[in-house]
């Protein structure tokens, strides 16, 4: 028996599973996918999810890091559905409704097939002084003062240069924005709109104006959790590439492939899988020992 996780903080295996450069971990170093290259060794079969909806937008805080690599922290339930904060990618523009990680999710895959690159990717957090005032960022007491690793500039323009995204698209971008706020709805991405969402079915908990300097900017990386596991049928035995179940090898939590995809993604679906197959994998292994 093995408590092997995922393969979140295995480069090698991010790089070959899936398609968000940038990448960090928000799990610990040792999650680098040994129970999947070990039941690969013996035929496991392996299987991809393609529409992985438990993708997220984070960075690292160099205070964290004791020593070490900090984790990945996640913007999607703090900064990200907070007031007076936009994400932008290279371009300056907005790409998706902040405030829902999983609108956010499947844009981070896009491909433009004419300029051969990922438009959203890498992209960037920006906020003004009215949310540091006011908002918790990285897990700090609300209105502390911003740590000075975040870059920070008193125009736009100049944050827009100090992030080398462009200029002119961020300008504008922010002044769509702030317009679409005075009139309390987002035009552009339907911010806080959905029902599923963090704002709570009214988009004014997610809106604000970004209009006070000095302005605020942060690159934001991918972080997820694995989109490859071992597959595993209804008893949690892992499936050989063949087709039949490998004679007592059971598969689990983060290590198996995931079934909670199609409709999306909320917390808790991969301790539920874990505890539900737990349960019948040591019944089967109950049975086994027994027979």
């Amino acid at each position: 028996m093995q408590a092997s996780g995922g393969y979140e903080s295995s480069p090698e295996l991010v790089h070959r599973f899936e398609a968000l450069p940038g990448w960090q971990s928000m799990f610990p170093e040792s999650l680098t996918g040994d129970a999947l290259v070990m039941a690969t060794e013996i035929g496991a079969a392996l299987r991809v999810v393609g529409n992985n909806l438990s993708i997220f937008l984070g960075f690292r805080n160099p205070e964290e890091a004791s020593g070490g690599t900090a984790l990945c922290r996640l913007s999607a339930t703090a900064e990200l559905t907070a007031p007076r904060t936009i994400v932008v990618n290279r371009h300056g523009h907005r790409f998706a409704d902040e405030s829902f990680f999983q609108a956010v999710a499947p844009r981070l895959r896009e491909f433009d097939a004419r300029t051969r690159e990922q438009p959203n990717l890498p992209c960037f957090l920006i906020f003004d002084a009215g949310y540091a005032k006011g908002q918790s960022f990285a897990g700090r007491a609300p209105g502390r003062e911003i740590p000075s690793w975040v870059l920070r500039a008193t125009s736009l323009e100049a944050l827009a240069i100090e992030l080398r995204i462009d200029a002119e698209g961020l300008a504008a971008t922010v002044q769509r924005f702030n317009e679409d706020v005075r009139r309390g709805l987002d035009s552009e991405q339907r911010r806080g709109e959905t029902p599923w969402g963090l704002a709570r079915f009214d988009p004014s908990t997610t809106l604000g104006p970004i209009e006070q300097p000095p302005f605020y900017g942060v690159r934001l990386h991918p972080t997820a959790l694995s989109s490859a596991g071992v597959v595993a049928d209804t008893e949690a035995r892992v499936t050989h590439v063949r087709g039949h179940p490998i004679q007592g090898l059971y598969a689990v939590g983060n290590a198996a492939a995931r079934t909670e995809t199609g409709s999306g993604y909320q917390t808790g679906f991969s301790l539920g899988s874990g505890l539900t197959f737990g349960l019948l994998a040591a019944r089967g292994l109950a049975l086994t020992m027994n027979s």
